[in-house]
């Protein structure tokens, strides 16, 4: 690579690092990660309260992110297949926790 394609990625992602910092001091979103509790309430680690089921959103289930029952057809429920004690990758959008991703051990 040149001293220009350098100078380019540098530059790219000095913009993006001062985007993110924007977002996080203004709240809007930032990553997060959690754990479900056996009442399948959330307790994320950087707000370690316990966010009750209702107050807290996933992100709708594709089939891609785990397995869904197949009999020749895709069935799944609708939402995010989510057990006591899992780990799980949380975006706080500006006070709401999302949780987008079950984490592998």
């Amino acid at each position: 690579m040149g001293r220009k394609n350098d100078e380019g990625i540098a530059q790219l992602a000095s913009a993006i690092s001062e985007r993110i910092g924007r977002q996080t001091e203004n709240n809007e979103i930032s990553l997060d990660f959690g754990t479900i509790l056996p009442n399948m309430n959330l307790q994320t680690d950087s707000f370690p309260v316990e966010i009750q089921k209702k107050d807290y959103a996933t992100v709708r289930c594709n089939g891609v992110n785990h397995t869904c029952h197949w009999d020749g057809e895709l069935h799944c429920d609708g939402h995010m297949h989510l057990k006591k004690g899992d780990r799980v990758l949380v975006i706080w959008v500006s006070d709401t926790p999302v949780i987008v991703a079950v984490i592998d051990s």
